[in-house]
């Protein structure tokens, strides 16, 4: 059995804000499978990156 210690929310944001005191930014992404067909120029706009969605059934692979 492992045990894991959840530690206070509130010391942990303190801790990321910087000497300014304003929290820390780190940047995001967002990627998606290619399964919901989202437009191109719609992922561009948002820096959305798209991954191709691989379904295998057996011996088969379908893109």
């Amino acid at each position: 059995m492992v045990a894991h210690k959840a530690e206070d929310m509130l010391a942990q944001f303190e801790a990321a804000r910087d000497a300014r005191g304003k929290a820390a930014r780190r940047p995001v992404g967002i990627m998606v499978d290619s399964a919901p067909d989202l437009p191109d120029a719609v992922a561009r706009a948002h820096g959305i990156h798209i991954v191709p969605l691989l379904l295998i059934d057996g011996d088969r692979t379908i893109a």
